[in-house]
């Protein structure tokens, strides 16, 4: 989850960057890059610290399922 949340603030700072680009603001079309950058880089360094694919984290389950709790002999089904 941590990495999914870093990837949106890579795209918040992607955004911005392109809407300074259309106002023609010099300071957040840095400042977007910067943002945009940072959160890319960090994105990529948080799914290799797990040992997995961006594509991994992106798109497949991270939880498993959890097996129901095994009922004592002799007791009653609900």
């Amino acid at each position: 989850m941590p990495v999914v949340i870093s990837m949106y603030n890579a795209f918040t700072g992607l955004a911005s960057r392109s809407r300074a680009s259309v106002m023609q603001n010099a300071a957040m079309i840095i400042a977007g890059t910067v943002v945009g950058s940072a959160g890319t880089l960090l994105t990529q360094l948080m799914a290799r610290a797990m040992n997995r694919s961006l594509g991994n984290v992106l798109f497949s389950a991270s939880a498993r399922p959890v097996a129901a709790p095994a009922r004592a002999p002799g007791s009653a089904a609900a």
